[in-house]
């Protein structure tokens, strides 16, 4: 039976509610954009040349592949150890193709036509790729990347034509073989972020042949289903479990109390070490890309997370209340829910980000939308926890907690937190 008649334990709420508006204001920052700059067309050292056709003429290609939806790359064969590649996208704005890097985008180079950093619509340039913000996008004077560039806007396409030498200072193609390309387009003529308008591709001009490579797709969903699990799930339940249980557990009686206690700490045992592992999966296989706003938060909370479990581990006896004791129990009570939830928040913005960059795969709704609704109810289930229930007493005191247990459970009716 809920009641309001223990309105001492709800001040935790409030302490709570403040660290939630942080947690908020983080969460925020994770879906702005990144740095910008700005292009120096003074080093650029190739011929441009803009210009409109009705008819695009790609008879002088000799491979001609699909890239996309509706975008496609054409290349033909060696000219003084030159090749010369192309790319169409149906979009009026800029188009960029290049090899890519181990990662995808990160370490590879590609040359961007109709647009710049600085909004020049008939601008190409060859740019390294260092990080995947447009701070990492940076213009580059290699006169091997980039010679004899044409960009053509007709019909609602934008058409880049260059050559370059097969081996340049940042990458190595081949005519022959597998090798791994990337393509971006948007709008506009300034250089901005793409969204999902990209890919990684697998592309053999020998055969003319191409496959999508969905590699880190799939690694963002490895890590998306282990963060879903932890932060989406398991830890805003255990945290909700320790709110409904009261202070020291003895709000729900000598039965529920004890239960509500093993449930926390089962439920915040396994959602740790699923979320440790979830981490340390992301910084294997993206940290070559850099942090950015959802992985600094995602470190941030397993920083707090990884106090917590050790603050609750190595946490002072509660009989006498020391000052250690009562530090353990302001940190663990209002640090405590603010990263269950903070956590759920930052699975939101996970898969909000994942989805945009991967547009063809659904399976990042599926993480985002059950962790937007374990956010709202993991509130709901702490606050009712907290502000119901019937006060402890001092028979409850008693029956509840018995002194020199080290924290272990004896029974169903004896516990010590």
């Amino acid at each position: 039976q809920g009641n309001f008649s223990s309105w001492p334990d709800c001040s935790h709420v409030f302490a709570v509610m403040r660290v939630l508006c942080t947690a908020l204001a983080l969460a925020a920052f994770t879906l702005q954009g990144c740095g910008s700059g700005s292009d120096s067309k003074t080093t650029t050292t190739t011929t441009t040349t803009a210009g409109t056709s009705d008819e695009v003429d790609l008879s002088g290609f000799s491979c001609r592949v699909e890239a996309g939806e509706g975008v496609e790359i054409y290349s033909v064969g060696l000219v003084n150890n030159r090749v010369k590649l192309g790319v169409s996208a149906p979009v009026d704005g800029w188009v960029a193709v290049g090899a890519a890097g181990e990662s995808g985008m990160v370490g590879g180079d590609v040359v961007v036509g109709g647009a710049s950093k600085d909004g020049d619509a008939v601008h190409t340039g060859a740019y390294k790729l260092t990080s995947t913000d447009l701070a990492g996008v940076t213009l580059y004077t290699d006169s091997k990347a980039m010679i004899n560039a044409e960009i053509i806007k007709s019909g609602g396409r934008t058409y880049l034509f260059f050559e370059r030498d097969l081996v340049t200072d940042t990458s190595t193609l081949s005519m022959s073989g597998s090798q791994k390309m990337i393509w971006a387009m948007g709008s506009g003529s300034t250089l901005s972020y793409h969204g999902s308008d990209r890919a990684v591709l697998d592309v053999d001009f020998g055969s003319c042949a191409s496959s999508v490579d969905t590699t880190i797709a799939t690694k963002k969903q490895v890590h998306g289903a282990l963060m879903w699990i932890s932060w989406g799930v398991l830890l805003p339940t255990g945290a909700a479990a320790a709110a409904t249980g009261g202070e020291r557990f003895k709000k729900r009686g000598p039965v529920w109390g004890p239960r509500l206690f093993k449930a926390h700490r089962a439920l915040q045992s396994l959602g740790f070490v699923i979320a440790l592992i979830g981490i340390i999966y992301a910084l294997s296989e993206f940290s070559s890309d850099g942090l950015h706003g959802h992985g600094v938060i995602g470190i941030i909370i397993m920083v707090f997370a990884t106090g917590l479990m050790l603050s609750g581990i190595f946490r002072p006896h509660p009989e006498p209340r020391t000052k250690a004791r009562i530090a353990f129990e302001k940190f663990h009570k209002s640090i405590g829910p603010a990263m269950a939830f903070m956590g759920a928040i930052n699975c939101c913005t996970g898969g909000w980000l994942a989805q945009d960059q991967e547009s063809s795969l659904n399976a990042f709704s599926s993480f985002m939308i059950p962790a937007i609704v374990t956010a709202v109810a993991f509130l709901i289930a702490y606050v009712v926890g907290k502000c119901t229930g019937k006060a402890p007493t001092e028979e409850d005191a008693q029956v509840n907690v018995q002194p020199n247990t080290g924290g272990k459970l004896d029974s169903p009716d004896t516990i010590s937190i």
